[in-house]
This record gives C-alpha cells, sequence and structure tokens, in this order.
C-alpha cells in the first residue's frame, strides 16, 4: 500500500472511506478501498480474509 500513497492514491481501511492512509486487517486480510478514476469503489485483497474455525 506504500506504493499507491507514494504514486498519490488515496486509500482507506474502510468502505466508508473514514480512514484514510490505513490498511484493513480484519479477520487476517491486508487490503484497502480506493477510488478509480471514474469514481468506482475498489477494494484491493492482496491477502484474503479467513474463515474462522
Amino acid at each position: 500500500m506504500s506504493q499507491g500513497a507514494a504514486g498519490g492514491v488515496t486509500y482507506h481501511a474502510d468502505p466508508h472511506h473514514t480512514e484514510p492512509h490505513r490498511t484493513n486487517r480484519l479477520r487476517g486480510a491486508r487490503g484497502a478501498h480506493v477510488d478509480d478514476p471514474d469514481g468506482h469503489h475498489v477494494e484491493l485483497l492482496p491477502r484474503p480474509h479467513t474463515r474462522p474455525a
């Protein structure tokens, strides 16, 4: 995610964009929410969520 910040991309930990420049770490995931140039919401998850046992 640091590469995105260096490239001027604003990312958030949550879909409501209340936690800027933070990543989502819920349930073992590592991801971020961004808006594409057309304004569409995109969630990036390089590590998927894990299901509780």
